[in-house]
């Protein structure tokens, strides 16, 4: 496993890319600095740069999403503030970094691109939220591209898109808890070298019950994993098994 002079290095890492990925969100301009000091039992700092719609759907949108995680009490274990960069610059992705100090989360503008399925066969059941079907051109359909699909539209309103914002706020905070709770897997898993080791534990086979971008990789399995049991999935033992293995948090 990862010891502790990886897990520093790979922090020191995310720093330098925290900073550039700030540097793009401060290109295109930031309009409101807003903090929130506690948000359903979390630290959080939401720091608005360009981006096109209403902030109030993104601020509502997180609110939300911290909402979910505070009725599991991932609060209670996690003393780090958390800052969100919300952007439409095209270089801003959606993505979680973890310093060791803070967690900080950028939401660029395809947080509203949202994966349609290629060939959706029949309206999916409203009780899953898996999203396993195949997707389109471009990349793998997540969890977030599910609850888009079946949320109701709504006259005035975009349902859709701030439930897609929501899952993608949970899914971020997933890989944030899963390297906070067990930074020794969470490295290992992010170098390749090491990350092989972890595939016996059957990942990749339960991955297919949980979405298709799941499959990607395994701390993606884990943040997938993640976003549909706050979502309210109740996976099998084949499934929590894999995600206990790889220090899913819990």
């Amino acid at each position: 496993m990862a010891g502790l002079s990886d897990i520093r290095s790979g922090r020191e890492y995310e720093l330098t890319e925290i900073v550039k990925q700030r540097h793009f969100v401060y290109e295109g301009g930031v309009s409101v600095l807003s903090e929130i000091k506690n948000l359903h039992g979390f630290s959080v700092t939401i720091k608005t740069g360009s981006i096109s719609g209403s902030r109030g759907q993104y601020v509502s949108a997180i609110s939300d999403a911290f909402k979910i995680l505070s009725s599991f009490d991932f609060h209670k274990g996690l003393n780090k503030k958390i800052i969100i960069y919300l952007s439409d610059h095209k270089m801003v992705k959606n993505i979680a970094f973890m310093n060791g100090e803070n967690i900080t989360i950028f939401l660029g503008s395809r947080i509203k691109n949202h994966m349609s399925a290629a060939k959706p066969s029949k309206k999916p059941p409203i009780v899953s939220v898996k999203g396993g079907v195949t997707a389109g051109v471009g990349r793998a359909r997540g969890i977030a591209d599910y609850m888009y699909d079946v949320t109701s539209r709504q006259l005035f309103k975009n349902p859709k898109e701030s439930a897609m914002i929501k899952t993608v706020v949970i899914h971020e905070m997933g890989h944030a808890l899963h390297e906070h709770f067990h930074p020794e897997i969470f490295w290992d898993l992010k170098r390749e070298s090491t990350a092989q080791a972890y595939n016996s534990c059957g990942w990749i086979n339960a991955s297919f019950d949980v979405s298709q971008y799941a499959t990607t990789n395994a701390l993606e399995f884990v943040a997938e994993t993640f976003t549909g049991m706050a979502l309210g999935e109740k996976y099998g033992k084949i499934v929590a098994n894999a995600y206990s293995a790889l220090g899913g948090p819990q």
